[in-house]
């Protein structure tokens, strides 16, 4: 990614690299048994390097749904974001 991608998010490209590197060290896959709560797990679609990874979340967060946005791939708030509006409000209302 251009340089300019990072500035846009407010970090330079070390920052970011060095960021994410140490989300590995959380192990959070460990501690997914713990979460309680109603959960979303929403991917794209056409995101071939998120799908397997939703599907996992899925199977070990107890009380989670996992929702496929169509026409999607990793950006689903740019790429359909009317019905990633739907599937939240839908969720939101279920759980009222």
């Amino acid at each position: 990614m251009p340089k300019s991608v990072f500035l846009k998010m407010g970090n330079d490209k070390k920052t970011f690299i060095n960021l994410v590197n140490s989300m590995g060290a959380l192990k959070i896959h460990e501690r997914l048994d713990k979460i309680t709560c109603d959960s979303l797990i929403l991917c794209g679609i056409k995101d071939k390097a998120n799908k397997k990874g939703a599907v996992s979340l899925k199977e070990h967060i107890k009380n989670s749904q996992l929702k496929f946005i169509e026409d999607a791939s990793h950006e689903v708030n740019i790429e359909n974001p009317d019905k990633l509006a739907e599937i939240i409000l839908e969720f939101w209302k279920n759980k009222q």
